[in-house]
């Protein structure tokens, strides 16, 4: 038995001294592809995209927001085929669907978080038999070229679909559900919501590249490609990758950066706090801008029952919160250029523990679109 153990050994030892491969790509870490189907005018969606940017912070997690066409500003006839494609209906949303076979419906408050982080933590260890990479990717406003490159280390061939996938980050819109600020959208599949079909054989590689222009790219773009393989007779998502872009605008900025409002707290805060205490956040809105007139908007989405939270809010206005995910109407006010005003966030944190998130928006009266927001989490335990 020593013997046999001995030889396995010295093999080993030989394989690894004869080859450049990584040992890591033995056992390539599982990069979790996190679909949300969503909707602009769907109430407790919000929930679920809080939950979901909160798991996108692990790094094996990939996020991606799908919207319908139907009265929703984000949908495509490609988002719509996706919906199909797992058999959903506009009226199933939230619906969070985990690397093509995990499906969690709903999301009555932001405790969600809990099922999805449960999943995608049982799913990044599990073996896959391929790796992705985009190993080159130039976006401009107009076109995208990305060199994708797909590596099968397993001992049998792989038949899958590739889908590459363009999303877009930090979408100012006011919804019909209140949110503002967008996060992984949805933009344009390469070719198609079809995908491509590919075949690699065992040790194999494949290589391809993405070359085309694309109407959703914009001047100021923050976006990301993402490339996934799926087999489409078990819906299962196998291995997928991302590369986050930023498009400069240069010299063709149409607002200078410097006139704008910003929100922001008075001093650092502590993102976790004892039970039994309280806490108060002053939120600085400074206006150095050349108008005066603007609107803001607060949303609460919740702790634990114990903890209750004053908004004095919106200069001079005060809400008591004791509901989950609440936004407040907005409120008008006069901020002079050059000046600043303050509006105040006061929280008694009881005997459970909880997290919550409170967002501060503001816009001037006239536009669609907010200018600022600061979104700030606290953690009570």
């Amino acid at each position: 038995m020593k013997r046999i153990i001995f030889v396995v050994i010295l093999l080993a030892i030989l394989m690894i001294g004869c080859t450049s491969t990584p040992v890591t790509q033995i056992n390539p870490n599982r990069n979790v592809v996190m679909e949300l189907f969503s909707a602009n005018w769907c109430s407790n969606c919000p929930n679920a995209e809080f939950a979901l940017d909160k798991a996108v912070n692990n790094d094996s997690v990939i996020g991606i927001v799908y919207h319908p066409t139907t009265n929703d500003t984000f949908g495509t006839a490609e988002t719509d085929a996706r919906f199909s494609y797992y058999s959903l209906t506009t009226s199933q949303t939230p619906e969070m669907v985990i690397n093509g076979r995990i499906k969690i419906l709903g999301a009555e408050d932001t405790t969600i978080y809990n099922a999805y982080k449960n999943a995608f933590l049982s799913e990044d260890s599990t073996h896959v038999p391929v790796e992705i990479s985009i190993d080159t990717i130039s976006v401009t406003d107009s076109s995208i070229y990305a060199g994708i490159r797909i590596e099968n280390i397993d001992t049998f061939a792989v038949n899958y679909t590739l889908r590459a996938l363009l999303i877009e980050n930090a979408i100012r819109y006011t919804a019909q559900n209140g949110e503002t600020l967008h996060q992984y959208v949805a933009r344009k599949f390469f070719p198609d919501e079809n995908g491509t079909s590919v075949s690699v054989l065992a040790g194999g590689m494949f290589d391809t590249t993405i070359n085309q222009n694309c109407s959703m790219l914009h001047p100021s773009m923050q976006g990301a490609l993402i490339v996934f393989v799926q087999d489409d007779s078990s819906k299962e998502v196998i291995q997928g990758t991302i590369r986050n872009f930023a498009i400069s605008q240069g010299d063709t900025t149409p607002q200078d950066t410097t006139d704008t409002t910003f929100l922001y707290a008075d001093a650092p805060l502590n993102d976790t706090l004892a039970l039994g205490t309280e806490e108060y956040i002053h939120i600085i809105v400074d206006n150095i801008r050349t108008d005066s007139v603007y609107s803001m908007q607060v949303t609460v989405a919740p702790f634990a029952d114990s903890v209750t939270d004053w908004v004095n809010c919106a200069f001079g206005m005060c809400y008591l919160s004791d509901t989950n995910g609440m936004t407040f109407p907005a409120q008008i006010d006069t901020i002079t250029p050059g000046t600043k005003d303050t509006c105040e966030l006061h929280i008694t944190y009881g005997n459970d523990p909880g997290e919550g998130r409170y967002i501060f928006r503001i816009k001037r009266e006239s536009d669609m679109f907010y200018t600022d927001s600061l979104i700030i989490t606290r953690v009570a335990n």
